[in-house]
């Protein structure tokens, strides 16, 4: 596979759930998000850093991000080394109250060694195998207790709260002309301390970043005519 090769593996859809696979070399950014589902991102390998409100993990190491409903998240991954990841995505209503742990409520990412992430691999390829609803049903629900039992192995460090509020004025203000001054003026930081956050936490410049925003909100505006 040479640098500029991608492959997308698209699993299952169903109304209630959701399962797709992902590797390549590109470079991948995902935009500062939220949803209304639950989404369980596994990722195996690559160079990655993700992004919650005030919490940020970076690393080489297979981990779990946990996405609940309106919690807003954001991956990238470097194009320098293979970035494999699988995604399931569902809806409150496939599964009982009861059987979601805490640590998804709040929305987390643990880490994982070899050993466990393979075994949640399999796991997922089997709720993605499973053509009857009972039977995804049971199968994620014993996915989410055992998701439960990693819950002691967080790969989070404290991100600063000028972060996320840096991406939510960008967010709301994108189709407006600003500078990254302006933005770091709004959280109450200086231009370079935002810009140096902006490297550390999310890998990226904040001008690249206000570019990619644009170009996938103008992308999605597009697709919806």
């Amino acid at each position: 596979m040479n640098a500029k090769t991608e492959n997308y593996g698209f699993g299952k859809s169903w109304s209630d759930l959701y399962i797709d696979e992902h590797e390549g070399r590109v470079p991948v950014m995902s935009d500062y998000h939220k949803h209304d589902y639950f989404e369980i991102s596994l990722i195996l390998s690559g160079e990655v850093r993700i992004f919650m409100p005030e919490l940020s993990s970076v690393g080489r190491s297979a981990r779990i991000l946990l996405s609940p409903p309106g919690t807003p998240h954001y991956v990238t991954c470097s194009g320098s080394e293979l970035y494999k990841r699988i995604n399931i995505v569902f809806a409150k209503s496939l599964i009982s109250e009861g059987v979601i742990p805490e640590i998804l409520r709040t929305g987390a990412v643990i880490e994982l060694d070899s050993e466990a992430a393979e075994r949640f691999f399999s796991m997922i390829k089997a709720i993605e195998r499973e053509e009857a609803r009972e039977g995804r049903r049971i199968l994620l629900s014993y996915l989410l207790f055992k998701i439960g039992e990693h819950s002691g192995r967080s790969a989070e460090r404290a991100a600063p709260k000028y972060i996320t509020r840096a991406l939510e004025y960008i967010k709301e203000h994108c189709a407006e002309r600003f500078t990254a001054a302006e933005v770091a003026a709004s959280v109450g930081v200086g231009r370079t301390t935002l810009m140096t956050g902006f490297k550390a936490y999310l890998g990226t410049s904040i001008g690249e970043y206000i570019t990619r925003h644009r170009v996938g909100v103008a992308a999605k505006l597009i697709s919806h005519g």
